[in-house]
């Protein structure tokens, strides 16, 4: 496997975990389960964190 391969690996597996927080951060604000007061701040930042390992991942496909 070359290098780059193995970091298309990686960086697709951490873009399908951050897709799956974004999903159960949703979940719970949605449910009203936890403590409202960082619900909204929690889901903003597990966004952001997807679109960032989002563009990571396909920067590194076309290289």
């Amino acid at each position: 496997m070359k290098p780059q391969s193995v970091k298309t690996d990686k960086t697709g597996i951490a873009e399908k975990e951050a897709a799956e927080t974004v999903y159960w951060v949703e979940i719970c604000v949605r449910g009203k389960i936890g403590p409202e007061a960082g619900a909204q701040d929690l889901s903003t930042e597990a966004s952001e964190l997807l679109a960032i390992i989002t563009t990571i991942n396909r920067k590194a496909k076309h290289r």
